[in-house]
């Protein structure tokens, strides 16, 4: 299984390169025989948008890290834990090694505000899904996350990053092809 990922993330990884020097990364889970009754989800509510941005930035600024330094240790340790079980820090390490090989570094982010669109939602089975992207320059960091809570906590099941050139101009409100 973990082969046929990581096959299939490279495979990803390249195609986007040729067509464009793009750098995407996706990686997720599927959660088999866990879903959530609708009153579950409900009660799990969307964040408000301090939370949202912390929880943005937390994730983000965690893989920046683990890619900055190649230790995915503390990574893996904040992922939600069906996302951990399935992947070990050292698969998550040769999952994001075009990252670091590429040297992208997130770090900018941390100074700016994300733009998210569509509006956050938390769909019947309880997962928040977060689209949106950093308006870094000459560059923009766009990003999709998808989070479970794991009692109180959000934690991260689904990450899918990608650092390009803006198609339209730096400000407008779309989050471009994630």
């Amino acid at each position: 299984m973990g082969d046929r990922l990581q096959s299939d993330v490279s495979h990803r990884l390249t195609h986007r390169w040729l067509q464009a020097g793009i750098v995407v990364v996706v990686l997720g889970t599927t959660v088999a025989g866990a879903t959530a009754s609708n009153a579950n989800a409900q009660s799990a509510g969307t964040p408000d948008a301090v939370v949202l941005e912390t929880l943005i930035k937390r994730y983000l600024l965690a893989f920046n890290h683990a890619n900055m330094t190649g230790n995915y240790a503390v990574f893996h340790a904040l992922l939600h834990p069906r996302f951990s079980a399935r992947y070990s820090p050292e698969q998550l390490s040769k999952i994001f090694m075009v990252f670091r090989r590429k040297k992208v570094d997130l770090g900018i982010i941390s100074t700016k505000k994300p733009r998210i669109a569509p509006a956050p939602r938390v769909d019947n089975e309880g997962r928040l899904q977060v689209i949106g992207w950093f308006a870094t320059r000459p560059s923009r960091v766009l990003f999709r996350i998808i989070l479970r809570r794991d009692g109180r906590i959000w934690k991260l099941t689904n990450i899918h990053i990608s650092v390009r050139q803006p198609k339209a101009a730096p400000d407008d409100g779309n989050a471009e092809d994630l």
